[in-house]
């Protein structure tokens, strides 16, 4: 009884909750819409902004028939997160779940696929892609944030361009490039025995810009056996294109990573506030891996060239002695690419074609580390993709914007199971787009999108326990969406509606424990609202919020008329940014989610999981070469948990915590 009392105050305060953020959105859009035309007149900042929506080649955001939010660097360093994942959380349309709350395992969800989110973004490093060809959620810990220049977020379907994986977005983030000699050293400290230290040094010189930079990352966590150690180094050396001598740019990495894992608490602990708990004291993984991309550059009169090779590598070792389970894996990727872009008569042509080459290997061994006999959990599979894509951006009067693709790869993959038959698969599929954005006024642009998307069945979902699945196939998405943008001195908003069917939509049964294809249609609906103001010279405001209805269509299917596990409802986020005397910068970031299914929980017939707020304080201060900054993260120590599934199995999120830090210009 009091449980249920309970769980009705807990929903009581977050309709309270969202209310406040609904009439925050609705007066910021009615403050937009009734600013006088004057504003509405002067020149905009926003258009001025260029992301790689176009691969790789600049464009207006405006322009674009797209739901699309950059972070710029100037955002990631008053943010003083921690890393890529951290920062992404007050997105408005993004859902972060960091499994245990230091960025080892994280996956972002856009468009309300839950569990199997990974699956459906793709994460770009410089337009290289880090998915895995399994399961694993893509490591956004091999770049360092103090590395980042800026972060393109690009929602919906987009595989015309990106492919596979592409069916709920793309996340592209993008490196710093030297532009003038300078060698910066930070660190920074948290009240949970966190260390972070970073140097980065770079330079100009007669069309050479070269630069290198290392980070240590230590974080012992909130919970038992939560420790982990990171480790990398990147450099890049670039020459810029002049007459006849084309372009290059030469990018490398290495990581080497060793975190611990503290599993789930049961929901005794849970309710009874143990939450930094494990019941895993001996689990631990440990990575290794490098990664380098070439592109050489050439343009003649209004042709670019690109040509592409990238190579990457990765070893890895898992200690799961909870389950007696011990493995080591390795991916190997190769990647190739040729891309034109063309303008003729102010029609801009984007075509490529894309080789990928995945090797992975997944080795079974004894608790010492010893090779064990061969058995159905010793798994390999090849996979080569061959794909070709084409765009048209038409611009029509000066003020429409017209926008078309499609795509066409080949798959061929070649398993090995055990000691059992090779398995040969081949797939061919296609993806579309048709896109029109029309400029209504300066400042402002109305647009219209359609798309097709695709996804592949990774490795371990065609097999799952040893055992294979003939009939898995791979996930097709169509969504439409609308929206409009506004960028003006004082105000800038963007709001997208969007709705997606997926068909043969990948999921896990937990009846037959295979992975298989929903008979039925999933339907996802929703939107997204962003909206910033400038109040004055020293404050801005910014609040967003986004609706996500994400169910499987009503038939005969096992989960028909169901929500998708792990999706909430409502996200909601509002930051006030502020210049205090002294030329202090502070920043109040609030985040917002509402209750959602249990991962796993497809009857849906018992509570929720629950909702939850967090309030982050951000305060820095810039010197002629040094800054210093500190944060509070959690100031209320709100006790919940990103991720939980049915039955009682939660995996707790960070509680409070300070940090303070120091980066200084050599």
């Amino acid at each position: 009884m009091f449980r249920r009392q309970d769980t009705a105050v807990k929903k009581r305060q977050g309709s309270k909750r969202f209310l406040f953020l609904r009439l925050i959105c609705f007066f910021t859009l009615y403050y937009v819409l009734c600013t006088p035309y004057r504003i509405f007149a002067q020149d905009f900042n926003l258009g001025e902004i260029v992301v790689t929506a176009k691969k790789g080649y600049e464009r207006s955001i405006l322009s674009i028939p797209a739901s699309i939010t950059v972070i710029d660097s100037a955002a990631i360093q008053k943010s003083n997160a921690k890393n890529v994942s951290e920062l992404l959380k007050s997105e408005e349309g993004l859902i972060v779940r960091d499994l245990y709350g230091n960025g080892a395992q994280t996956s972002v969800d856009m468009r309300g696929f839950g569990a199997a989110s990974a699956m459906n973004s793709v994460i770009l490093i410089d337009g290289r892609r880090i998915n895995s060809i399994d399961q694993a959620n893509p490591d956004m810990n091999q770049i360092s944030l103090a590395n980042v220049e800026r972060i393109e977020v690009l929602r919906g379907g987009a595989s015309v361009l990106y492919g596979d994986n592409a069916t709920g977005g793309v996340i592209n983030i993008i490196t710093k490039k030297p532009e003038k000699m300078s060698l910066k050293v930070a660190s920074d400290f948290d009240a949970l025995g966190g260390v972070n230290l970073r140097i980065n040094a770079e330079n100009f010189v007669n069309k050479f810009f070269y630069g290198i930079n290392a980070s240590h990352r230590f974080n012992s966590g909130y919970r038992r056996n939560n420790e982990m150690v990171y480790d990398d180094i990147g450099a890049r050396i670039s020459r810029t294109e002049e007459n006849e001598i084309p372009g290059w740019d030469l990018i490398a990495g290495f990581q080497n990573e060793n975190y611990q894992l503290p599993g789930y608490i049961n929901q005794a602990d849970w309710d009874a506030g143990y939450h930094w708990k494990s019941y895993t004291p001996y689990d631990s993984a440990q990575a290794t891996s490098w990664y380098s991309k070439m592109a050489l550059n050439k343009s003649i009169g209004k042709l670019k060239t690109e040509t592409g090779l990238s190579v990457s590598n990765r070893t890895a070792k898992s200690f799961m002695d909870s389950w007696g389970s011990y493995n080591k894996l390795s991916t190997k990727i190769v990647g190739a690419e040729e891309k034109i872009s063309m303008d003729i008569l102010d029609v801009e042509l984007l075509g490529g074609i894309e080789y990928y080459n995945n090797v992975y290997d997944i080795s079974p061994e004894s608790r010492t580390g010893e090779p064990t006999p061969i058995t159905t959990d010793d798994q390999s599979m090849e996979r080569n993709s061959t794909g070709g894509y084409l765009q048209v951006n038409i611009p029509v009067f000066g003020f429409i914007f017209l926008e078309g693709g499609a795509r066409a790869e080949r798959y061929d993959q070649h398993f090995v199971i055990g000691t059992a038959s090779d398995t040969f698969r081949n797939e061919v599929l296609n993806a579309y787009n048709l896109g029109l954005s029309v400029k209504i006024f300066s400042g402002t642009n109305a647009y219209v999108r359609w798309s097709k998307a695709f996804r592949l069945p990774k490795t371990d979902e065609y097999y799952t326990y040893g055992t294979y699945n003939p009939l898995l196939k791979p996930q097709k998405n169509e969504d439409i969406e609308c929206g409009i943008k506004y960028a003006g001195k004082k105000i800038e908003t963007t709001l997208s509606l969007f709705s997606m069917q997926s068909q043969d939509e990948i999921y896990y049964n937990n009846i037959t424990f295979l992975n298989e294809n929903y008979p039925n249609l999933t339907l996802r609906m929703g939107g997204e609202l962003q909206a910033k103001i400038y109040i004055c010279d020293f404050a801005s405001v910014s609040c967003g919020y986004t609706l996500t209805d994400a169910k499987f269509e009503a038939g005969d299917g096992a989960y028909a008329g169901k929500y998708i596990p792990l999706v909430p409802r409502h996200k909601g986020n509002a930051k006030l940014d502020l210049v205090l005397p002294l030329n202090i910068n502070f920043a109040a970031d609030c985040i917002m989610v509402s209750d959602r299914w249990y991962s796993s929980d497809y009857t849906q017939d018992d509570a929720k999981l629950a909702g939850y707020t967090t309030v982050d304080l951000n305060v820095s201060k810039q010197f002629e070469n040094l800054r210093l900054f500190g944060a509070i993260t959690n100031i209320g120590d709100t006790k919940y948990a990103e991720t939980a599934y049915k039955g009682g199995y939660y995996y707790p999120s960070p509680p409070r915590n300070f940090s303070v830090g120091a980066q200084i210009k050599l």
